[in-house]
């Protein structure tokens, strides 16, 4: 369960989130964390939030790189940019400076909860050097979250298609939620380094 001031980290990327305000609060407008992105990490892959508006502020250090509409959007500290729901992106930091930015998703959703799951699966070893899980487990988590997460690879899928799959991912040991040190069933393998 997401909460203010949880800090998420995934050790492959080096990113850092802390939450500030979370999916689970009531009545809240939108769902807003510090992002701290280390340099000469692996670029995330492309992802999109088909049910929100990610904005990001650049608050300090490097800066920001944001991919979308085939041009490369380059955002220094203090600057702002904002990706639109359902569109492809990847943000990443190619400088040599820690980069600190503050994200907002808006309207508020569980976008909080998916970084959480995967921040999870990074720490636990059940993801590629790359830090990316598996596309089954990823697609487990599109279904429970819908809207929040998808990768640019999944929206090739039909509904149907992304059901099934979804279901197999499942019935492999993925799931949307994991909790404490509690590890993913011997049937979910960890991908190839």
């Amino acid at each position: 369960m997401v909460y203010p001031g949880q800090r998420i980290e995934n050790p492959v990327t080096g990113e850092i989130w802390e939450l500030i305000t979370t999916s689970a609060q009531a009545n809240a407008p939108h769902v807003q964390m510090t992002w701290t992105v280390k340099p000469e990490r692996p670029i995330p892959f492309p992802h999109l939030h088909p049910a929100f508006d990610e904005r990001i502020d650049v608050l300090h250090g490097g800066e920001m790189r944001v991919a979308m509409h085939g041009k490369t959007h380059i955002v220094y500290p203090n600057g702002r940019i904002t990706i639109p729901r359902n569109t492809p992106h990847q943000a990443y930091n190619p400088s040599i400076l820690p980069l600190v930015c503050r994200v907002t998703y808006t309207p508020a959703g569980p976008v909080d909860q998916v970084i959480e799951t995967l921040g999870w699966m990074a720490g636990h070893g059940y993801v590629n050097k790359r830090g990316m899980p598996p596309l089954l487990a990823l697609i487990v988590l599109a279904e429970a979250f819908p809207g929040a997460y998808a990768t640019t690879r999944m929206t090739t899928f039909s509904p149907a298609v992304l059901r099934g799959l979804a279901f197999i991912g499942r019935m492999s040991g993925f799931r949307a939620h994991y909790g404490g040190d509690k590890a993913l069933p011997e049937r979910a393998s960890r991908p190839k380094r």
